[in-house]
C-alpha cells in the first residue's frame, strides 16, 4: 500500500514549477505532481495507491479549529495552488488511484488511520510532514515513513539522533511541549517561566511512550496552566484520536471501498486537455504502471 500525502505533494509541485513555468504555463505543476507520483510508484511498486487530501465538503468545520480557536490562524490560503487541484484529482481517478478526504478532521488523520489501523505494517507513506513521525513506533515497524526531500526512510534511530526521543509517541510529546508555529499552536512556558531543555526532556521521559500524565503531575514538572496547554496540544496533535471517531472512519471506509474509476481513454483526454504531449504519447505505459495486471486477477478472469 502506497499512501500519498496529496496536499503535501500539491504544494511541493506548485512551488517547484512556479519560477520556471508560471507565466508560460500555469498548469505545469499538474505535470510535476504526476511525474513525481509516477516516480514513487516506480520506486515502491505498490499493489494499491491511496492519495489523501485536506479538503472538506462545504459547510463542515475543522474539528481541531473547534478545539483550539487559533489553530492555523496564520496560514495564508494560496488560491493559485488550488487552481488545478480538481484537475489533478480527476486525473488520479482516471489512473485508478483511490482518494480520500476527511469529514471534519484532516488528511493527516486519514494517513494515520490507513497506516496504523487499516493497513498496519504493510504501508509506505510518502510525506515531509513531521506529524507523521507518530507512526514510527515498535508495533508498526513494518511500515515505512519516507521523506521525499531527504530521500530517506525515517526510523527510530533518526528520531533519537535528531530529536533525542525513543519513538513517535515521545516525538509528539516533545512537539506538544514546544508548540507548532506552522499551525499557530503555542507551546508550554512563558517569558517568566521558560520551558528549558532539561525540563522538556524530563517531561518527555516522564510521559514515556505510554503517555503517563500522572507521572508528570506527581513530579511537579508542569504547573496547572502549563499542564492545561500541554494536554490541549496533545489532543490537537495526536493522530490516534481519530480511532475514537466512528463517523469519521466510516466516511474513510466508504471512499476507500468505491469502485475504481480507472479509465485509459479519460487519462489520455486529460493529458491532451493540458497539452502534456510527452505523457500523452506514453499514456498506455503510464496507465499500465498504475494498473498492473496481477496474477490473481488474471487467474480469476480465466476461471470465471
Amino acid at each position: 500500500m502506497l499512501v500519498i500525502d496529496g496536499e503535501n505533494l500539491l504544494h511541493r509541485s506548485y512551488h517547484a514549477a512556479y519560477k520556471l513555468w508560471h507565466d508560460k504555463k500555469p498548469d505545469m505543476y499538474v505535470r510535476f505532481f504526476l511525474s513525481t507520483l509516477k516516480s514513487y510508484v516506480t520506486q515502491f511498486q505498490p499493489d494499491k495507491i491511496v492519495c489523501t487530501w485536506d479538503y472538506r465538503k462545504s459547510g463542515l468545520s475543522n474539528e481541531r479549529k473547534e478545539l483550539y480557536e487559533d489553530y492555523k490562524k496564520d496560514r495564508v490560503f494560496n488560491e493559485a495552488v488550488q487552481e488545478y487541484a480538481d484537475d489533478i484529482r480527476d486525473i488520479l481517478d482516471s489512473l485508478g488511484v483511490a482518494q480520500i478526504h476527511p469529514l471534519m478532521r484532516e488528511g493527516d488523520d486519514i494517513m494515520y488511520w490507513l497506516c496504523a489501523v487499516k493497513y498496519p505494517n504493510q504501508s509506505i507513506l510518502v510525506s515531509t510532514d513531521t506529524d507523521m513521525y507518530q507512526l514510527i513506533v515498535p508495533e508498526l515497524s513494518g511500515n515505512k515513513v519516507y521523506n521525499p526531500i531527504k530521500k530517506i526512510v525515517i526510523t527510530e534511530n533518526y528520531l533519537k539522533t535528531n530529536y533525542n526521543v525513543e519513538d513517535g509517541r515521545q516525538f509528539i510529546v516533545r512537539k506538544a511541549l514546544k508548540g507548532d508555529t506552522a499551525d499557530s499552536i503555542k507551546g508550554v512556558g512563558s517569558k517568566e517561566k521558560k520551558l528549558t531543555k532539561n525540563r522538556l526532556e524530563a517531561v518527555v521521559k516522564a510521559m514515556g511512550s505510554a503517555f503517563d500524565v500522572e507521572n508528570v503531575t506527581s513530579q511537579n514538572l508542569l504547573d496547572d496552566e502549563e499542564l492545561g496547554v500541554f494536554l490541549t496540544n496533545i489532543e490537537i496533535m495526536c493522530l490516534d484520536r481519530v480511532k475514537e471517531n466512528a463517523e469519521e472512519i466510516a466516511y474513510y471506509e466508504e471512499q476507500l471501498n468505491e469502485e475504481s474509476k480507472a479509465d485509459r481513454l479519460k487519462f489520455k483526454q486529460h493529458m491532451a486537455k493540458h497539452e502534456f504531449w510527452t505523457i500523452h504519447k506514453q499514456a498506455d505505459k503510464w496507465f499500465n504502471l498504475f494498473n498492473p495486471v496481477r496474477m490473481d486477477d488474471l487467474y480469476a478472469n480465466l476461471f470465471h
